[in-house]
């Protein structure tokens, strides 16, 4: 994709978990200090050596409770109470977790501390006026056109993920020969003896090829392709252990041109002439040859079909745009090293703060 060779270290360093608060807004706010009333039997307190229940907890019960923040307050306020809800922790969730992959418990409590430890660095950076600086604000326009883009490319990837059983016969019957496929045996007889590798080298390797025809013409006439290259060794004077002769099932595209097309002309149990290869000489035998049905390449067709249309997407957005780079200024185009956006710096994993008890006289917060 364009933007990932560019932006991918940036939105790496943007959703780590240390940075968090910059890419999405923060849902705790503070609030004075108010009651706040449990859903009936759920208790906001984990017990000793329990497991996670987050289906016993309310949409607006809280689940993250930090005693003495006030992201408004400059001045120390004790008493000061944010208050983040299961509705509004499980939209942070969702907004770092965008492929939905499966979080366990262990990493989804990890967040939730990281989550408080950005959230206070943050505000304390806007105390300095830090999110005023151009270079900040700057960055983060270029982060939300990342973002959007990411956003593009996974609405795109969703179109098209799944699709109809037509398409994919349609597909399949406008490719069927790209699921053809062969069961092959092979005899190979190598050009060089590895026990001589330099004595008479063009001697070994005219009357290698002059073996391997032979052998050749024996196999078309039925013989057992084993006994053929263990015979071709031994005439050879070749010790090594021969490479099995049973290959298995190539599919169209897995072998040379010139070796898949002329193995896909044959019938079953014929042969194909003698190959010369850099290593040695072989040919292959047609054991047997299939075609695979729409359902057994079901998979791959869908895959196929999700693969091009996205291309095709891409390329509707990307064709009508033309781009003239400056030569003065950027030099000329070049392989060169893709940009990074340097490491933040300064402390990466400030201490967590310790667990505090939850609050009687905190309310949930409007996000």
């Amino acid at each position: 994709m364009i933007w990932d060779g560019i932006f991918a270290k940036m939105m790496r360093i943007c959703i780590a978990p240390i940075l968090l608060a910059a890419c999405m807004p923060a849902l705790g706010q503070s609030t004075a200090a108010a009651p706040m009333q449990a859903r009936p039997g759920a208790s906001l307190a984990a017990q000793p050596g329990a497991t996670a229940h987050p289906e016993a907890i309310g949409a607006q019960d809280a689940v993250i409770t930090v005693h003495g923040f006030c992201p408004e307050a400059y001045a120390s306020n004790s008493t000061c109470t944010t208050v983040i809800t299961k509705e509004q922790f499980e939209r942070i969730l969702a907004a770092v977790n965008q492929t939905n992959a499966p979080m366990s418990p262990t990493a989804i409590r990890n967040l939730a501390e990281r989550y408080v430890q950005i959230m206070t660095f943050a505000s304390q950076a806007e105390k300095l006026g830090l999110d005023k600086d151009p270079r900040f604000q700057e960055l983060m326009r270029v982060v939300r056109l990342n973002s959007l883009t990411e956003a593009y490319h996974r609405a795109v990837d969703e179109k098209y993920r799944t699709p109809s059983d037509a398409d994919i016969q349609a597909y399949y019957d406008k490719n069927v020969a790209k699921f053809e496929q062969a069961k092959l045996g092979r005899v190979f007889i190598p050009r060089v003896n590895p026990k001589a590798p330099r004595g008479g080298l063009n001697d070994f390797e005219q009357h290698a090829q002059k073996v391997a025809e032979n052998m050749r013409d024996r196999a078309a006439n039925g013989e057992d392709l084993d006994k053929l290259q263990q015979e071709a060794y031994k005439t050879l004077g070749l010790t090594t252990t021969p490479i099995t002769t049973e290959i298995g099932t190539r599919r169209r595209g897995t072998l040379p041109p010139n070796v898949e097309n002329e193995i896909f002309t044959l019938k079953s149990g014929e042969i194909t002439k003698v190959e010369p290869e850099p290593a040695g000489f072989q040919f292959y035998k047609l054991l047997a040859r299939e075609t695979l049905t729409v359902a057994q390449a079901k998979t791959e067709i869908a895959s196929a079909i999700r693969k091009e249309a996205i291309e095709s997407a891409n390329k509707a957005v990307m064709d009508p745009i033309h781009t003239d780079l400056n030569e003065t200024y950027f030099g000329p185009r070049s392989a060169g090293t893709p940009f990074i956006m340097p490491q933040p710096s300064g402390p990466q994993h400030p201490p967590a703060a310790p667990a505090a008890a939850p609050s009687n006289n905190a309310k949930p917060v409007e996000p």
